[in-house]
């Protein structure tokens, strides 16, 4: 079995599109990163005013990676 690194190479975007799934989505303005990522850091973890601030936090954004196969992978099992 051969293990590879999968957590490089990553698009991140802070923003919800409704065609996030599209192939041919416009990527530029998406940000490389790395796994593990925090798509946004707390300022603070706790206080009187948490449970309000961190409905400010939550939010949809997308992750995207784009990976190719070698030919010699074909018609064999792989598990991403």
């Amino acid at each position: 079995m051969i293990k590879l690194n999968f957590n490089t190479n990553w698009l991140f975007s802070p923003h919800d599109y409704q065609d996030g799934f599209s192939l041919s989505l416009d990527e530029s303005a998406f940000q490389n990163v790395s796994l593990p990522h925090a798509n946004k850091v707390l300022e603070k973890h706790k206080g009187d005013d948490f449970l309000e601030q961190i409905e400010s936090y939550r939010f949809i954004s997308w992750y995207r990676r784009h990976f190719s196969l070698p030919e010699e992978y074909n018609r064999k099992r792989v598990f991403v």
